[in-house]
């Protein structure tokens, strides 16, 4: 079709032969959308990771993907606690750790 137009003298536009716009902006009668392809992506996904885990009747899968915000920092002063006696536990691992390999090190930082 291009060749056609370019013998015809039309060359001018024969480079927008075959070429319907950008493909952001077709229509959603005209072409696929992204509804679709998302869409038939999230089934192949989903699909995928239930064959993974062995759960080949897909009838009973409910896929629960709602989140809503609940609030921030901990439910409780107990939870604020065992946060705190991690986070201490942590470090001093992370301490330990770095003390022991600066002795094999000879002391050298590095």
């Amino acid at each position: 079709m291009i060749r056609t137009a370019w013998r015809r003298g039309l060359r001018r536009w024969a480079h927008m032969l075959g070429f319907g716009g950008h493909f952001l902006t077709k229509s959603k009668y005209y072409s696929t959308t992204f509804t679709t392809l998302r869409t038939v992506r999230a089934e192949h996904q989903r699909a995928e990771h239930l064959a993974a885990l062995g759960i080949d009747d897909t009838d009973d899968v409910q896929i629960v993907n709602d989140w809503n915000f609940v609030g921030i920092g901990w439910g409780s002063a107990a939870q604020r606690e065992l946060a705190e006696a991690m986070a201490e536990r942590h470090q001093y691992a992370r301490r330990t750790c770095s003390d022991a390999r600066n002795e094999a090190d000879g002391g050298e930082r590095g």
